[in-house]
């Protein structure tokens, strides 16, 4: 084993050398390699972490489909959840429009999917800022 694959052990973690078998199992992240020794886990893919970095910084989108089938498109930042019948997220645009149709309905109202009838929106519906 050369200084450079000990360095590697060492700052992964792994130990270096043959060390038994650990009460009769191989530890699980350190399976032995064919000279008794560990295997050197590699760095991860830098493509693969860059682009997890990049799409970690972006904005959830409005899951509203407007009337013409096209998505909304615009930064989400509601959750909502009817009864169970269906959830998502929602931008604030989305929202109010939902607000004021709900505010306009006659209570008790019945859920348009399953039919259970409910005393006010509150009891139908959840929202929760993202």
């Amino acid at each position: 084993m050369t200084d450079h694959d000990d360095d590697l052990n060492r700052r992964s973690g792994n130990h270096v050398g043959n060390h038994g078998n650990h009460g009769g199992s191989n530890h699980a992240t350190h399976p032995p390699t064919g000279g008794g020794g560990l295997r050197v886990v590699a760095p991860p893919d830098s493509i693969a972490f860059d682009r997890l970095v990049a799409l970690w910084q972006r904005h959830p989108q409005c899951q509203v489909v407007d009337d013409d089938g096209a998505a909304c498109g615009r930064e989400a930042a509601w959750r909502w959840r009817f009864h169970g019948c269906s959830e998502g997220i929602m931008c604030t645009h989305h929202l109010d429009a939902w607000l004021l149709a709900t505010a306009k309905l006659d209570w008790p109202s019945p859920c348009h999917v399953c039919g259970h009838v409910f005393r006010t929106a509150d009891d139908a519906c959840t929202v929760v800022a993202l």
